[in-house]
């Protein structure tokens, strides 16, 4: 050993005969179950996954010295100052703004910006002094506690915002095959219900039927997506013309209004021109005019005969349809001209109602996304180029209605999006009536205010939060959110102008058309900005239970939800049209599986014990308004074969939830949920008997008619 400096010791080398110093361990993170299995451990607390997976959630335990050596850790004013003093320097590297542009967010008065959700996620043994920096102090503990039990509980809320703000996602498949679904897809809440999985389980082994379900259910699957051709052309494939002229009625009504995409007096026409003489109409008309059909054919059929009279025949000539519009596609993209990005969104539309290949709508929708821009959809034209005006409007028109469907559907599969807001400049739509615009116009008219009723009011009122909400779905979907929660408070506010600016559209005659379905448009539209409420809100509301800074996001996603689910109990009533009870708005599930996280975060139900004296049936209620969405959902799975998974998780969560609240009635809960998934797989196995016999019987008349042609008696 040498020394210098007054014998301070500078450097250690063992000599011959010393027996080197030993080393410190250090201290162990994962539990003592996992330890001695030498198992990985997920650190949970109370209990990690792998010991509640294993039935051994009461033997999970932790050292006591790992807490304490962190408590001291902490308490060290030599770390305290530097953590102190690099906080600046680590707020301006996580949040880096380009020169000269402004901020995204006005910053709140008062507010303090909590720790990002970059320092969050860092490894915890190495950043716990940060990581509690940002936590309640742990003076402000229950009398009673311990500092140890403090730092227990600190410790597990930094790992639930690791986990839960830095985005949760869902894995199909294994090794290479897998399929990836971010946090804005329903099934991600699996994860937020601890006991489901061993729900399950135990439900399975009671019920073995249920087990046998899966596979069932996936052979129907695979016979949906054969599919039948009998190689007509596609002049062949159009119904007789009042067959034709219902559909096409039926989608000018109730998706045009919604999903700008067409000129109608231009469509009207060419549709006139068509049975006048079809032999000499246009291939790209006919195939326009089968996609527009095949999106509303299975709700055409179920409107008029009821939901169980819908056969294998109706969904597999909608399919039939859908895929004769895109063979034409495919040979004829090379230079789109609007007739293709016309087809190309109705293809989309058609497959998305008929629930035909939803997993690739994300794929589709950037295809088209990419295929627009290389056009120029993205960008507004100069004054020198050669646009006319009519054809000026239509570009944003369809320009608009891509980006929403893109948007749609990576909210659906839980995506990015595939254009941000800074990556076009078009204009948006203008409210205008279509018969206010043709080709022969030399100007446009003047946009009307957002309060009058046009052919494009509902898409001029959806465009002005266009930007927002695709900040949000990027922010939601990202591998790391950055996002303080600041900026989401920031983001909920403009939200909610948004909301409270909506117009009320009303006409002023009442035998017109859209005064019939202004009301429903309406609806739409604030189904679809509180869809984004429930979004933003969710990474946070796990949070407030434990956290009161997050408390509010656990109120406005429940105030949301509810309002959701309120607003699709109306439309499922009788009374409403046929028509809007068969579209199931694409956020009910997300309300749904929301109320259901909320009642299961509560031990006796939501609300506080006075409320609950009050209105015992509190709890009743809010279960009630989740199963109407289940019972929408079973509609639509009655109408496309489809949407068995959501409908799956959604009964068995309800179950729980059931057994939980009011553990007298578990066994009933668990016999109607085992009740209402068997129903669902013997209707889907119906519809595979009957489409099986008429592919045969399609397939005995194919070479009857083969024989004749051929002179064959």
């Amino acid at each position: 050993m040498s020394t210098e400096d007054g014998g301070r010791a500078t450097s250690t080398s063992p000599g011959r005969g010393q027996v080197p110093a030993r080393k410190r361990r250090r201290p162990a993170l994962s539990c003592e179950q996992c330890r001695n299995r030498k198992v990985k451990c997920d650190r949970n607390f109370p209990s990690c996954d792998r010991c509640i997976r294993m039935d051994q959630a009461h033997a999970c335990a932790y050292s006591n010295d790992v807490f304490s050596r962190m408590g001291r850790k902490r308490a060290s004013p030599q770390n305290a100052e530097s953590d102190h003093a690099s906080a600046p320097n680590n707020r301006s590297r996580l949040l880096p703004q380009q020169a000269g542009a402004s901020p995204l967010y006005r910053p709140r008065q008062g507010t303090t910006n909590p720790a990002t959700a970059e320092s969050l996620a860092r490894p915890i043994p190495a950043a716990t002094d940060n990581l509690l920096e940002g936590l309640p102090d742990t003076d402000a503990a229950v009398a009673g506690e311990t500092s140890t039990q403090v730092t227990r509980r600190s410790i597990r809320s930094v790992r639930s915002i690791s986990s839960c703000i830095g985005g949760s996602m869902y894995f199909e498949g294994r090794d290479s095959q897998t399929r990836f679904f971010g946090q804005t897809n329903p099934m991600n809440m699996y994860s937020q219900f601890g006991e489901l999985r061993a729900y399950i389980k135990e439900i399975k082994s009671e019920n073995p039927t249920l087990i046998n379900l899966r596979t069932e259910f996936e052979a129907f699957q695979r016979d949906r997506k054969k599919g039948v051709s009998d190689g007509r052309s596609l002049d062949g494939l159009v119904p007789p013309r009042q067959t034709a002229d219902e559909l096409v009625a039926l989608y000018l009504d109730y998706f045009e209004p919604t999903h700008r995409v067409l000129h109608k007096p231009s469509f009207r026409r060419e549709y006139a021109r068509y049975w006048g003489s079809p032999e000499s109409a246009s291939p790209g008309f006919v195939a326009q005019l089968l996609a527009m059909m095949a999106a509303v054919l299975v709700m055409h059929n179920s409107s008029a005969v009821g939901s169980s009279g819908i056969g294998p025949a109706v969904r597999e000539t909608a399919r039939e349809w859908v895929n004769a519009a895109e063979s034409f596609l495919q040979r004829h993209t090379k230079r789109p001209d609007l007739r293709i990005f016309q087809i190309c969104c109705l293809s989309i539309v058609s497959r998305r109602l008929n629930g035909l290949s939803e997993n690739q709508a994300w794929i589709a929708t950037g295809s088209l996304v990419k295929m627009a821009m290389s056009a120029g959809y993205h960008r507004e034209p100069r004054d020198l180029a050669k646009v006319s005006p009519f054809y000026l409007e239509m570009r944003r028109r369809i320009w608009a209605t891509i980006v929403e469907l893109d948007l749609q559907a990576s909210i659906d599969r839980g995506m990015l999006p595939s254009v941000r807001e800074g990556d076009f400049n078009t204009t948006p739509p203008m409210n205008l009536s279509d018969d206010s615009i043709d080709e022969t116009v030399s100007d446009l008219p003047t946009s009307e205010p957002l309060e009058v009723v046009t052919d494009s009011a509902f898409q001029a009122a959806l465009t002005t939060s266009l930007s927002l909400r695709l900040r949000i779905c990027a922010w939601a979907n990202s591998a790391n959110i950055e996002l303080d929660y600041e900026d989401a408070l920031n983001m909920d506010e403009e939200l909610s102008r948004h909301l409270n600016s909506m117009p009320v559209w009303s006409c002023p005659t009442a035998d017109d058309a859209s005064n019939q379905q202004s009301p429903h448009a309406r609806v739409l539209l604030q189904l679809v900005l509180r869809q984004y409420v429930i979004l933003l809100h969710t990474p946070f509301a796990s949070l407030g239970q434990h956290i009161s800074k997050y408390a509010h996001s656990r109120r406005v996603r429940l105030e949301t939800a509810t309002t959701i689910l309120c607003q699709c109990q109306d439309i499922l009533q009788p009374s409403t049209s046929n028509m809007i009870r068969c579209i199931v708005p694409s956020g009910t599930i997300q309300a749904a599986l929301a109320v259901c996280h909320e009642l299961y975060m509560s031990d006796a139900g939501y609300a506080s014990p006075h409320i609950l004296r009050t209105v015992p049936a509190f709890a009743e209620s809010l279960i009630g308004l989740a199963e109407t969405a289940l019972t929408a959902i079973e509609t639509q799975l009655y109408m496309i074969g489809k949407k068995a998974s959501e409908f799956y998780l959604l009964t068995m969560v309800l179950s729980l939830l059931k057994a939980r609240l009011w553990p007298t009635t578990e066994e009933a809960s668990r016999s109607k949920a085992v009740e209402q998934i068997l129903r669902i797989g013997q209707r889907l196995y119906a519809w595979q008997m009957q489409a099986e016999a008429e592919k045969t019987l399609r397939r005995k008349v194919g070479g009857w008619l083969a024989h004749s042609r051929h002179g064959y008696p």
